[in-house]
């Protein structure tokens, strides 16, 4: 029986001091799995430590296992010991890649997995560090940047498996600098080529609708906007309701290049304004409120409002 991962955590399973496998996160012993000996590597006087695991597969798909020695006991044991001690890059060596450099995606990966609900953090990292090492052990001649290319396979990972979250590339360019990353678009965009070069992957463009009801709840668990609601006597379920309505018709009818969260930023923006001039309600959202929740510039809201939504709350009455 093979597996590389534990049932009840999903923790990745190591060696123990007994050569039993135990799940790393919980503590669970797996005694039914069988230890794989890998093949004897050719002569390299270029290889790192002989007790790292150089492996040819992406991690998570083969069992983790450990170069045999022979029958020295006192041999084994330390080196049991020592490969109990490697943290998860170390375990995962590829070859002809600086360990430097994956540490610091891996480091990377973990940050940016702390934007993500805890109960998909998990599942996106998998996946993330599923697709890294698969590119990374298919373009090892290739020179690459680390970070870019670990980012690039975190923010495929969320729209694999994540397709109703909000959080863009925008946001995820912003956390980086925080930490002190300098890395731009353009390195992030070179990334995802890299990924489709290596594995194929291919990301489908996101339609507004998609991510219409997520920002739609975003802001109405805002306090200022539920207050600026109960200070005008306006009911928050009904709003919302008539709100995700009329933003919802206008993207149907508008036709734009722009991005779909900014599409979506300023059809609420204007759906806000006709449900003013329909209920006689007072303006609920402005163009800075929208820009603060949604991480959308102002700039890009009136711009996309006097040239493109404007027409559909005044167009009527320009017409009279």
């Amino acid at each position: 029986m093979h597996r590389t991962t534990c049932e009840e955590c999903g923790g990745t399973l190591i060696i123990s001091k007994d050569g039993e496998y135990v799940c790393e996160d919980c503590g669970l012993v797996y005694e039914g799995v069988r230890t794989v000996l890998p093949r004897r590597p050719k002569a390299d006087g270029n290889r790192g430590t002989q007790h790292f695991e150089v492996l040819n597969k992406t991690p998570f798909k083969v069992p983790i296992c450990w170069r045999n020695i022979g029958s020295n006991c006192v041999e084994k044991t330390k080196m049991i010991e020592h490969f109990s001690r490697l943290d998860f890059v170390q375990r995962y060596y590829i070859d002809k890649v600086s360990i430097r450099a994956v540490r610091r995606a891996y480091a990377v990966l973990l940050s940016l997995c702390s934007l993500l609900p805890v109960q998909l953090s998990l599942s996106i990292r998998r996946r993330a560090l599923e697709i890294y090492y698969d590119v990374a052990l298919k373009l090892r001649s290739i020179r690459k940047n680390h970070i870019a290319l670990m980012t690039a396979s975190f923010y495929v990972a969320i729209r694999e498996r994540y397709r109703k979250g909000d959080l863009t590339l925008r946001q995820i360019v912003i956390h980086l600098r925080k930490m002190g990353i300098n890395i731009s678009f353009s390195d992030i965009f070179k990334a995802i080529f890299l990924l489709r070069k290596g594995v194929g992957v291919v990301l489908r463009p996101r339609k507004p609708e998609e991510l219409l009801s997520t920002a739609i709840r975003k802001i109405m668990r805002d306090e200022k906007v539920k207050e600026r609601l109960s200070r005008n006597n306006i009911d928050l379920l009904l709003y919302s309701r008539e709100l995700y309505a009329e933003a919802s018709a206008l993207l149907k009818k508008v036709k734009c290049n722009k991005s779909p969260l900014s599409l979506v930023a300023t059809a609420i923006y204007t759906a806000d304004k006709i449900l003013v001039l329909k209920h006689h309600w007072k303006d609920v959202l402005t163009q800075k409120s929208l820009s603060s929740l949604l991480n959308v510039s102002q700039f890009t809201i009136r711009e996309l409002y006097y040239r493109v939504f404007r027409k559909y709350v005044f167009g009527d009455m320009n017409e009279e």
